[in-house]
């Protein structure tokens, strides 16, 4: 058998493609969107993927199930709960689809959502090896799929539905059945969720918390509580990934946009057009077109983008260069921002010699902002998470994280008094600094390097 784990950096999520060495033969489990890499793989090992398989209707991402199926001629598997709106093949509780020596028995998991599959494998040319459990969203390592996600009106029936997966569906595998979960750590679809690869069913009836012995209503206040705040943009992958994303048929390129046109773009960002700078905080900090959101191309693009671009609007993109268009436009289409118009290259000085209006964010080092908050003569914004901020923080710091400024929230902020923003490490912070400007507060700085590089002052 060929295995070969697949692991998107930035959304913490893993898929999987297994080949058959009988019939070579292959299947996939929750393609991301841009689906070459499956192609790749298969063409390079001579497989054919017969099977696309998908453990859920995903929130995080866009899937490539749709896409992947189109582009291979494979069909795509789904579950039968879920009620897919594009062309699958329904799969029930106990179905068991077989590749080559590959037996592939769907389980009915409920609880991250109500359709949720894990699919059970076995080798059945090695009678020693033991079974694998590609367990998606229902369970990770140290951690369960949170029930949450569907709303309030869901949440109840679904952290009910997830006591009784657990105790009866997965405690009754056996303790040798290695699990592949969906995500690791960093992921929002659960907390506290390890950083492995894998796992095996005994380390998590032994040691995950939702396994220990508890009563259901235990059970429910433990998986409601402390949960990471849920992404704005979560609801939007759940229709988009039912209906089935667009087939794209590889990573868009956008054209790039005239210096003409670009003023037209800066009149209208931030109202009919979304303008992303994709530089780095530095970059951008030295000069960007007004209205533009820093969202540095990179492995944390597609995360923040869900959390500040809105859905309505097309995208155009500010690039150091032109060979980030293509990171950033595959960063997007990674959780469904497909309509990327167009992009430019950054060119300061262009754009002022044009009259194009151009904002900037004073980069500040730890020793200037220890200056001025020592003279009163600013304020501090720390957009970290709770988590982090209560592991340590400046004094005097306001707490606001990231995700509360990206939907509106500015409370605590003064708006006559120069801000200084900080994170861990001068990215969220430099998002946080342009989503507060285009919120029209005038005078934001940005720690140069997070609180990283606060903790080494002086050193």
């Amino acid at each position: 058998m060929l295995f070969q784990r697949i692991y998107t950096d930035g959304l913490a999520q893993a898929s999987f493609l297994l080949g058959s060495d009988a019939t070579r033969e292959a299947v996939v489990i929750d393609p991301r969107r841009d689906v070459d890499i499956y192609l790749s793989f298969a063409e390079s090992h001579e497989l054919t993927i017969r099977y696309v398989l998908e453990t859920h209707i995903h929130a995080d991402f866009a899937s490539g199930a749709r896409e992947l199926a189109a582009r291979s001629g494979a069909t795509a598997a789904l579950s039968a709960v879920g009620e897919s709106e594009f062309d699958h093949q329904p799969l029930n509780d106990g179905d068991v689809l077989t590749v080559g020596e590959l037996q592939i028995t769907a389980l009915l998991t409920p609880g991250h959502t109500p359709e949720h599959l894990c699919f059970l494998v076995r080798d059945t040319s090695d009678a020693t090896a033991p079974p694998m459990l590609f367990s998606g969203d229902a369970l990770f390592v140290g951690a369960v799929g949170r029930p949450d996600l569907l709303g309030e009106e869901h949440t109840r029936k679904l952290a009910d539905a997830l006591y009784d997966t657990i105790h009866e569906r997965l405690m009754a595998l056996d303790d040798d059945v290695i699990v592949y979960p969906g995500h690791g750590a960093g992921s929002a679809c659960g907390k506290a969720i390890g950083d492995a690869e894998s796992t095996t069913m005994g380390q998590e009836k032994r040691f995950n918390y939702a396994f220990q012995p508890m009563e259901r209503e235990a059970f429910v206040r433990l998986m409601l509580d402390d949960l990471p705040p849920t992404p704005v943009y979560f609801p939007v992958m759940k229709r988009l990934n039912k209906a089935g994303p667009t087939i794209l048929n590889g990573v868009p390129q956008p054209p790039r946009i005239s210096a003409d046109a670009l003023g037209d773009v800066v009149a209208q960002a931030g109202m009919t057009v979304t303008l992303v700078d994709a530089r780095t905080a530095e970059e951008f900090g030295a000069g960007y077109l007004r209205g533009a959101l820093n969202i540095g191309v990179g492995d944390s693009m597609a995360n923040w983008a869900g959390w500040s671009v809105p859905y309505d609007r097309p995208i155009v993109l500010v690039v150091a260069d032109e060979r980030q268009v293509e990171q950033a436009v595959t960063q997007l289409i990674r959780i469904g921002l497909d309509d990327v118009s167009g992009y430019a290259v950054a060119d300061v000085a262009a754009w002022e010699a044009a009259g194009l209006p151009v904002e900037r964010v004073e980069q500040l080092a730890p020793a200037e902002v220890e200056a001025r908050l020592a003279d009163d003569a600013a304020q501090l914004v720390d957009v970290r998470n709770r988590a982090e901020f209560a592991l340590g923080h400046i004094d005097g710091a306001v707490h606001l994280p990231v995700e509360e400024i990206a939907r509106g929230v500015v409370d605590g902020i003064s708006r006559t008094t120069p801000l200084i923003v900080t994170c861990a490490a001068g990215y969220r912070s430099s998002l946080a600094a342009s989503l507060l400007k285009q919120r029209g507060f005038e005078d934001v700085a940005n720690l140069s390097g997070g609180m990283e590089a606060w903790a080494l002052r002086g050193k």
